[in-house]
């Protein structure tokens, strides 16, 4: 064949007009197939998405580290990637658009600008203008790339499509430039490329950051290790102890990650430090069974858009994550062929099968999660996958209808080329360049596209087949209204008769024509004539004779000449004629805030700003409108999270969540617990739906019905007793010294909500250590009270010394040592003189024990509304034999000859000692008697501690201010007396710092307590009037020395660039090369 002279592949002028064509048509096809979503905002999580894209908006650019509006207080900046907002919010303040236009805009953009990139991306791999633009088309047609806007408003995930393919197209071409020797400033600079978007890949979303990690690592594998070549020298380097060189061959994605790192430390430590804080606060971990992974995995039919998905089926919300038949089918063309070296490397190829497994095979799945380490795990998360299939796939169908269109021609020329091999010499040399011009510029990308079309085709939507099985974009492809709000699919209404006549439906609108012919009707009647034309009377049961009336029907109303004109507006286009540019809808940006909620909603959530900057409201998860969409429409902070895993407080939410809406859990039936939580929390509000108006029961009478929205299907109360945001008065302070492993502190907490401490009288402070001796004398004075539930002791005979100090002076103890192992004194021997006896030995297992009331205990319980005899415990304890007893305890509880509770007045305090798990054994069942242990113990703390009289929840009188979310400041208006109790019903965090001005004393830092459910508690001495206590976010020596690595990733990019032998790194290659850093 002759050779001709070829445009090439990597010139300039080539890549720019690819560039044109390829983006002129993805832009068409994105808006062909996805223009309704620059109308309506779609995604069911996109209003949640919103609602804090708004929040970002009111600060840009610089956006606070706190975010006060949801779940008591979080850091969005430090808990979820906000680079999207940030860019959205961009868009919105440097053009005319509204937020939700801007928000629609690039929303929809990310489709396009992808399909730019995948096209691109197998230029690289097939270096072909065909493969190229199909890669690009492939892309927009399946429905994978869609399903994270369209469906799921995943719009983070979405914004970082757009960096992918071209972080690993500069790797790519870089690692093609090394393995060449080519060390110059054009080689470092596309590894500069990668590494920024790679780095903006990050930003947009940790989760596709990690997820496209794998393909760099095999990138590299397939262009520097070759097993056969390589396993001799790699075998030489051991031998000759060369470990050096060993890591040489890993310098280049080294460089990648270690300065991609750098780059974005800033943000991505203290992400990872917020969220290790939010998994430490019961953020549970996805499950790993395999039901549950059968749940999350779609099933191969659906994938392959083998099977339609009814809408009860497991996999009906899973359905758009979708290849196409005509996708997945190259695809798997271009996968055989990356094994021979053609196209994709073979490493991606056999990644991409073992992803497709692991995503449809729920068994492959949970060997993946279970059984291999958690660092190749990463290669095989579903995110991950995913994200690697949108952008892979269609560069491998792309691959796979190119080499088949070359198949294909090659074959068609055969012949001619097999004559010239014959008839060598006596055919004319310009005849054999007019053919080899014809088969390598004309006949194979025509033989292509003509494959393409063909295969599209087959497997299109064929709208009277009920058995169509194709979806292609955000949609099912309408041929017969390509227009239409919804595909008008027979599929759909398969009841419907026209549906077995498919030309009739592809003539003719069933539902247009069934109107206008009703309405010419009624004209008819009005007057006074009856006959209808015939196409308003189709005898379908007559094949012929309806295709016969239909085919008339439209010749004539095409013409004009048809009687009833108003008829004709059923007629459809054709296809041709939708498609031509003048009949495409305008781009029009159609979002608006309002669209989010429906009218009632929208006043409920109005209704709700009285109670701005005084206290929040919360809603039931089943107000799914509410849930998304009111932090947009109220500036009144709320309990509820959408962004459940931003959360510092999870367990204690989940347990307020189900106090409040959880109908079926008769744990939560008292009015109280829901009282005491609306306390801590700072709640005046709720809502949930009327279907669980049963929860109507578990409210006090002060909480009164005042809204039912939605036809009555929201219910709102209202508290007529409401609370503030901070309490500031001289409770009693109750200081819990427990368990961090065992989180000890929630028993106390729970059991404070069920009666045990009201949270009108007493406020409840976590301890920084469960270790006594950690805390000082001065500490512990603040506190009324100090609680010991599964404490340790660095030094036994310290804590011991503190303990007896503070109640000497006055203090009150309570140590529980019923809790084996966890309890330091749970079997001990030389105890202090705060313990009923020098030894404590532990109950061996014996059945059920009845603990019966001492004599003194029974007097203290006369009147009250609980039994005065005793109870059954059948759980080991801790305790002293009666004869045993020191001097000055008295015994509360017994068990037989052994006391398990016990009292003693020690200096002006007193001690209560108790040898059984009480807390723990009083929660732990719903059995009537053991929920009366927690009022006997509150009727024993009550009696036998001597609290000093008076009113201890008059709040003093105090403004607030808060100028920004990381910022409050309260004045006191009046002065106080005596040690008060401070309560700030906004989560507890690091960063969170206290500061005490009074008018004429110097200012001091106060230590902030964990309080109530993870709040922010203080304990104040006496103050003067206009004393201010001011909260500051202050960023940590954590953030400082993010931001210092950022800095040192850019002079170290910059030195890279421009002065690569500051690095002192070789290429490792066999001959020696210029000083080079990748």
């Amino acid at each position: 064949m002759v050779k001709l002279p070829k445009l090439s592949s990597g010139s300039f002028i080539n890549k720019i007009l690819l560039f044109l064509v390829l983006g002129a048509l993805c832009f068409l096809l994105a808006y062909f197939l996805g223009w309704r979503y620059t109308r309506v905002v779609l995604g069911n999580d996109t209003p949640a998405y919103y609602a804090h894209l708004k929040w970002v908006d009111k600060y840009w650019p610089r956006i606070p580290y706190w975010y006060d509006l949801e779940g008591g207080g979080v850091s969005l900046v430090q808990g979820y990637p906000i680079a999207s907002d940030w860019l959205v919010s961009g868009i919105h303040h440097l053009s005319s658009l509204n937020l939700v236009q801007a928000m629609q805009l690039w929303g929809w953009l990310c489709l396009p600008l992808t399909a730019i990139g995948v096209g691109f991306l197998a230029y690289f791999f097939i270096p072909n203008w065909l493969a190229a633009c199909s890669a690009g088309i492939f892309f927009l047609l399946s429905p994978l790339s869609w399903s994270y806007l369209w469906q799921w408003g995943f719009y983070a995930d979405v914004s970082s499509y757009p960096f992918v393919p071209w972080a690993w197209l500069f790797f790519a071409m870089h690692l093609r430039r090394i393995r060449e020797h080519d060390s110059t400033f054009y080689s470092r600079l596309l590894l500069l490329l990668s590494i920024i978007f790679y780095s903006l890949v990050w930003l947009m979303h940790p989760l596709s950051g990690l997820g496209i990690t794998p393909v760099f690592f095999l990138l590299f594998f397939s262009s520097h290790l070759k097993i056969k070549q390589r396993w001799a020298a790699f075998c030489d380097l051991l031998k000759n102890r060369a470990w050096r060189k060993l890591f040489f061959p890993w310098k280049t994605p080294l460089t990648l990650f270690i300065f991609c790192f750098l780059l974005i430390s800033w943000w991505l430590i203290p992400f990872f430090r917020y969220n290790r804080f939010a998994n430490r606060e019961g953020l549970t971990v996805g499950e790993k069974s395999y039901e549950s992974l059968v749940k999350q995995t779609v099933s191969s039919s659906t994938f392959l858009s083998l099977k339609e998905p009814a809408e009860m089926d497991k996999d009906y919300p899973l359905r758009n994550l979708a290849l196409p038949v005509v996708v997945w089918s190259l695809a798997s063309l271009g996968i055989v062929l990356g094994f021979f070296g053609k196209g994709v490397p073979r490493w991606l190829c056999l990644y991409l099968l073992v992803g497709v497994l692991s995503v449809t095979q729920p068994r492959i799945q949970f060997w993946l999660v279970n059984y291999i380490p958690w660092f190749l795990n990463l290669f095989f998360s579903r995110r991950g996958i995913w994200l690697c299939l949108r952008i892979l796939a269609p560069v491998l169908a792309a691959g796979g209808l190119y080499y088949l269109g070359r198949a294909l021609s090659g074959l068609l020329f055969y012949p001619i080329r097999l004559c010239r091999r014959l008839f060598l010499g006596t055919i004319p040399n310009f005849i054999g360049v007019i053919v080899a011009f014809a088969e390598d510029y004309l006949f194979t990308p025509t033989v292509t596209v003509l494959v393409f079309i063909a295969i599209l085709l087959f497997f299109g939507h064929l709208p009277y087949k009920e058995d169509f099985f194709w979806r292609v974009g955000p949609e099912k492809i309408d041929t017969v209204s390509v227009w239409a709000d919804r595909p008008n699919t027979c599929a759909a209404n398969a009841s419907d008769t026209l549906c077995y006549l498919g030309q009739i439906v592809d003539d003719i609108d069933q539902a247009d024509l069934f109107s206008a012919c009703s309405l010419l009707r009624s004209d008819l009647v009005l007057i006074g004539e009856s006959a209808l034309p015939g196409i308003c009377s189709l005898n379908l049961d007559q094949h012929a004779e309806a295709r016969r009336f239909v085919a008339e029907f439209k010749d004539q109303c095409r013409k004009g000449t048809f009687s009833y004109p108003a008829l004709c507006s059923s007629v459809r286009p054709t296809l041709g004629e939708q498609l031509a540019f003048r009949n495409w809808p305008p781009f029009l940006l159609g979002g608006q805030e309002e669209a989010f909620v429906g009218k009632d909603n929208l006043s409920l959530l109005s209704s709700l700003e009285r109670f701005a900057g005084e206290g929040r409201y919360d809603i039931s998860p089943g107000v799914a409108e509410l849930i998304t969409t009111s932090p947009v429409f109220s500036s009144t902070p709320r309990i509820q999270l959408y962004l459940a895993q931003l959360s510092p407080n999870h367990a204690y939410w989940g347990y307020q969540a189900s106090a409040f809406f959880s109908p079926g859990d008769s744990l939560y039936q008292n009015s109280s617990i829901t009282d005491n939580l609306a306390g801590y929390y700072g709640i005046n509000a709720v809502a949930f739906p009327s279907y669980t108006q049963k929860l109507l029961s578990r409210y006090s009478t002060s909480w009164q019905n005042q809204t039912f929205a939605n036809s009555g299907a929201t219910i709102m109360l209202e508290n007529t007793s409401p609370t503030k945001l901070v309490d500031f008065d001289q409770r009693r302070r109750v200081l819990v010294i427990a368990s961090k492993e065992e989180r000890a502190y929630e028993q106390v907490f729970r059991a404070a909500n069920r009666g045990l401490f009201p949270y009108q009288n007493y406020l409840l402070y976590e301890g920084d250590s469960d270790f006594v001796d950690d805390y000082s004398l001065e500490q512990l004075s603040g506190f009324d009270l100090v609680w010991l539930n599964g404490y340790r002791y660095k030094n036994r005979r310290a804590g011991y010394y503190l303990l007896e100090a503070y109640a000497r002076q006055g203090g009150r103890v309570f140590i529980d040592t019923g809790w084996q192992y966890i309890a330091s004194d749970w079997q001990s021997d030389g105890l202090s003189a705060i313990f009923p006896a020098s030894s404590l030995q532990w109950s061996a297992p014996a059945g059920t024990s009845t603990i019966k009331f001492s004599d003194n205990l029974t007097k203290l319980l006369v009147g009250k509304t609980v039994s005065s005899v005793g109870f059954t415990y059948d759980w080991d304890y801790s305790f002293a034999p009666i004869s045993q007893m020191s001097f000055g305890f008295t015994s509360l509880l017994t068990a037989g000859d052994k006391v398990v509770m016990a009292k003693a007045d020690v200096g002006e305090g007193t001690v209560i000692w108790s040898g059984l798990n009480y807390l723990a054994y009083a929660l732990g069942s719903e059995e009537n008697e053991r929920r009366d242990l927690i009022s006997y113990l509150y009727f024993i703390v009550n009696g036998l501690y001597l609290w000093s009289s008076g009113d201890t929840n008059t709040n003093f009188d105090i403004s607030y201010q808060r100028p920004d979310p990381t910022k409050a400041v309260f004045t006191l208006q009046k002065s106080t007396v005596n040690t008060s109790t401070f309560y700030w019903k906004e989560n507890w965090y690091f960063d969170w710092h206290a500061r005490l001005v009074s008018p004429k004393g110097s200012p001091r830092d106060l230590k902030i307590y964990r309080a109530g459910p993870g709040m922010m508690g203080l304990v104040l001495p006496s103050l003067e009037k206009g004393s201010k206590i001011a909260f500051t976010l202050k960023l940590s020596l954590v953030h400082y020395c993010s931001y210092l690595l950022t800095l040192l990733g850019f002079v170290f990019l910059l030195l890279y660039l421009f002065k690569p032998g500051v690095f002192c790194l070789r290429l490792p290659f066999g001959r020696r090369a210029k000083n080079v850093a990748g």
